[in-house]
């Protein structure tokens, strides 16, 4: 009785084994769930991870999909990270040197002279000019710079607004605090070796 308990016992374990690998684990997916997420965010330190749950999981031609929705908190509010970008922007080395960041300058340039569309960055920048945050962050950003140079922070704040908001959907009035939503996908394949994440 003892040898067929303990034959059940070794049977059920397989299951369960055999069971756990026809899915990538939660440890697994969660640590590629993070290094994605940080990798995708427009820059990492602007956030804190809160919490990062597995949404859920299927199978797809032949590969495993994971999804995870995640809850991340500012570190920073909207015009600290503007200005942060607009200065890693400026200091960036590009193609190209100076003749590459005057073709920046001017697409960033060209792309806003749509008044409809820098309308938001306007009123916003108008709206906070008088409080601390802004004159810390954008006020000294801008005054820092020599006369002939203000022209040139000016179109590099709008091109950090361009990748904040309208690339990354950080809202305008974010506060430091303020959750922060963001999802992956990630894909995974099946190996000798185990799962082994495709992209």
């Amino acid at each position: 009785m003892k040898q067929i308990l303990t034959l059940l016992a070794a049977l059920v374990l397989a299951m369960v084994l055999s069971g756990c690998a026809d899915k990538p684990s939660d440890a697994q997916t969660k640590q590629d769930a993070v290094d994605t997420a940080n990798a995708g965010l427009v820059d990492k330190s602007f956030f804190e991870l809160v919490t990062a749950k597995r949404a859920n999981g299927w199978e797809k031609e032949k590969t495993y999909v994971v999804r995870y929705d995640m809850q991340f908190r500012s570190t920073l509010g909207y015009a600290g990270m503007l200005t942060a970008l607009a200065r890693q922007m400026e200091a960036e080395p590009m193609s190209g040197g100076e003749l590459g960041k005057a073709a920046l300058l001017m697409g960033i340039s060209m792309k806003y002279s749509d008044a409809a569309l820098v309308k938001p960055f306007r009123e916003w920048s108008r709206e906070n000019q008088e409080t601390d945050e802004y004159r810390q962050t954008v006020g000294r950003f801008l005054s820092e710079a020599p006369a002939d140079k203000e022209h040139a922070r000016q179109l590099m704040l709008l091109g950090a607004y361009d990748i904040l908001t309208e690339d990354a959907h950080i809202p305008l009035g974010m506060k430091k605090g303020d959750p922060y939503a963001y999802w992956t996908e990630i894909v995974y394949i099946k190996s000798e070796k185990g799962w082994i994440r495709q992209r």
